[in-house]
């Protein structure tokens, strides 16, 4: 009975023991509570940054694995419980809400002027003194603010867990790439006196349409250290765009002489994915009436045909991009191949018209064309195209037997040719 009950106790009392080690495992961190911090802007419009700052410091000391750091639910719980959400905190509350929230430091921030001019300030408070162990400030558009909290709060993480910073000055070609540090965005080059905690990190610089430069860096106490990065110009990154165009299309037959061949307008959508010096892309056309209209005798003089088309493209275009590395205007050249859809027309009145013929079938053909600004979000574009159709297509004209003077429909088959020339602008992503 007696090793039984011993037996018990030892079991109760195991998950104690364990417990008590991985809380003394866990206490060999401080830990950190992190407090929403004071809008002193006057404008409750900002008031949404009282969180997402505060929150942003949390994050980094959680990612820096030096902290334990208290849920937000349980700070507030407790704040709420000394009636400070709305009064803030005193030195003469800082040492009671640390004890009730188990702290070593208490977090605490304020901001200040205006969204396109914000001034932070973040300060550690030890919760045994109330002395603020270490303050740091940052200023800067509310869009930056961000990065610039990151790097204040890195200093203080650093001051606290008793470690080592030297500093990071980045210059990148071209300018305004994104820095990651350790999988966190720290600004945008030029980067300058960037603090950091000693010892080896992972750099990621990062620009729209431009390779991904990562690289090793290692730092060393109360030392600079200035890289200079250059993005090879040749180096594009992938690139899907939308393009649309508006075209003058001239239509030819090579069998038939017809007059009065005027321009039509041309509309094209392409989707295009653009991978070393090649861009693939998907095009669709919808080309409206294209006078072909020609004239004819009859024994009581002449007589005029009027015709028109209409012609539906899609298909694929192969481009080739030769200059790579230059950025302000990029000529190109390639072949196109479609399945066309062409409608004979002859107009009956101003509003009505016949089909005569409605032909299905394929057409190919080159490219030429040239892209100003064409790595940018926005960009301008100058093509012509040259297609012929595979196959012949089907054509009635009419003419007047000279003997008889009797009107006939006489059907002949042609390849169809089109030049189309024009432009448009592409959006690219």
């Amino acid at each position: 009975m007696k090793k039984h009950i011993w037996f018990t106790i030892y079991l109760l009392g195991l998950p104690v023991v364990m417990g008590g080690q991985l809380y003394s495992q866990q206490k060999t961190m401080p830990t950190i509570a992190v407090v929403d911090f004071q809008n002193n802007t006057g404008n409750t419009g900002l008031g949404f940054l009282s969180k997402s700052l505060s929150e942003n410091v949390a994050t980094r000391f959680a990612e820096s694995k030096k902290f334990i750091v208290i849920e937000r639910m349980q700070i507030s719980k407790i704040l709420k419980e000394m009636e400070l959400q709305q009064m803030g905190l005193t030195p003469a509350n800082v040492k009671k809400t640390g004890e009730l929230l188990h702290a070593d430091y208490l977090v605490v921030g304020s901001y200040s002027g205006k969204s396109s001019a914000l001034n932070v300030e973040i300060r550690a408070l030890d919760v045994v003194t109330g002395e603020v162990k270490i303050a740091k400030t940052a200023s800067g558009e509310m869009d930056n603010i961000i990065p610039l909290i990151g790097e204040a709060a890195n200093q203080i993480i650093i001051s606290l867990a008793g470690g080592s910073y030297g500093f990071l000055t980045i210059q990148s070609t071209p300018p305004g790439a994104k820095v990651f540090l350790d999988g966190n965005k720290i600004g945008e080059t030029p980067l300058t006196g960037y603090s950091v905690s000693t010892g080896e990190h992972s750099l990621l610089v990062q620009k729209n349409f431009y390779v991904d430069h990562r690289q090793k860096v290692q730092i060393v106490k109360g030392k600079e250290e200035i890289l200079n990065i250059v993005v090879e110009q040749n180096e594009i990154r992938n690139l899907s765009g939308i393009h649309f165009g508006v075209f003058y299309t001239d239509f030819s037959l090579f069998d038939f002489t017809m007059k009065g061949i005027s321009p039509s307008m041309t509309f094209q959508l392409g989707y295009y994915y653009k991978f070393s010096h090649l861009r693939i892309g998907l095009d669709f056309a919808y080309t409206m009436d294209s006078r072909a209209d020609y004239d004819y005798l009859v024994p009581y003089g002449k007589y005029q045909d009027k015709r028109f088309y209409t012609l539906f493209n899609t298909g694929i275009s192969l481009m080739y991009i030769p200059f790579l590395s230059i950025q302000s205007v990029s000529p190109y050249i390639g072949l196109h191949a479609s399945y066309i859809n062409i409608k004979d027309h002859r107009e009956l009145t101003s509003s009505t018209s016949d089909v005569l013929e409605n032909y299905g079938g394929f057409a190919t053909g080159p490219v030429l064309g040239l892209s100003i600004l064409p790595y940018g979000g926005f960009s301008i574009f100058i093509e012509a195209r040259y297609s012929i159709t595979v196959g012949k297509v089907l054509r009635s004209q009419t003419k007047s037997v000279a003997l008889t003077g009797q009107v006939v429909e006489e059907p002949r088959d042609s390849l169809f040719g089109y030049l189309t020339i024009g432009g448009g602008f592409s959006v690219q992503f």
